[in-house]
């Protein structure tokens, strides 16, 4: 939903998953920022209103895009962006939820051959980490269909 925000205060914050993001105090209350790029412009309307891109699920909200100065939302032309805003953002949707599953197989992988490395007899072949790899793709592929089927 696109919206006008005063961007009162920000805080750099690392997810339990080790996930940088950034948090911004708004008139609409905290919301995260998972989007390197899309905070940075975000930290310089500190004090200012900006025209953003929010998407809500349960009690989270995360600012997706940053458009810049507060925008008058009545306005045709902002009506007209809205409209190529959703063809192109389901477009980036599908992009967005691949990468964030590429990144919970890689997660896997990582801290399955983390604990492996603890054994100094263990040597660290490439065949092996793809087969790890393969494993950490599967499970959340299996995680991903169990959770849509509930």
């Amino acid at each position: 939903m696109k919206k006008n925000l005063e961007i009162l205060d920000f805080e750099d914050k690392k997810s339990k998953a080790g996930q940088r993001y950034t948090r911004f105090q708004t008139n609409d209350g905290w919301m995260s920022c998972f989007d390197k790029n899309v905070a940075e412009a975000l930290k310089e309307f500190e004090g200012k209103t900006a025209s953003v891109e929010v998407a809500e699920s349960g009690e989270f909200k995360n600012i997706k895009k940053c458009y810049g100065k507060e925008s008058d939302e009545d306005s045709e032309e902002v009506e007209v962006e809205k409209i190529g805003e959703v063809k192109k953002s389901s477009q980036n949707g599908l992009k967005s939820q691949n990468a964030m599953y590429v990144s919970y197989a890689k997660d896997l992988a990582v801290a399955i051959i983390g604990a492996r490395a603890y054994d100094a007899n263990f040597k660290l072949g490439l065949e092996w980490v793809e087969e790890v790899m393969n494993v950490a793709i599967e499970m959340i592929k299996k995680a991903r269909s169990e959770l849509n089927h509930n």
